[in-house]
């Protein structure tokens, strides 16, 4: 996996999904990794995940080419928690 890639862009997008953030690498780097793996990766170099907003779900579509369809599942994550 490229750790780079992660690191990057979860700084680049900080309230990026798990499962945003799986979709745009296998957009980007054409490589599918289990959600898992991204969150221990981020784990291991000092990142934590946090949650977007309720009221925005779609707001790391702004700066992200994240496919809205993987967005969509989890706005809808968030807003039933």
């Amino acid at each position: 996996m490229n750790v780079q890639y992660v690191v990057e862009c979860v700084r680049r997008t900080p309230d990026i999904y798990l499962e945003d953030l799986q979709s745009q690498m296998i957009i980007d780097l054409g490589v599918k990794v289990s959600r898992k793996l991204i969150w221990e990766t981020l784990r291991r170099n000092g990142l934590t995940m946090k949650k977007v907003s309720a009221t925005n779900p779609f707001q790391s579509l702004k700066t992200t080419n994240v496919s809205p369809q993987a967005s969509h599942v989890a706005a809808g994550r968030s807003v039933l928690k």
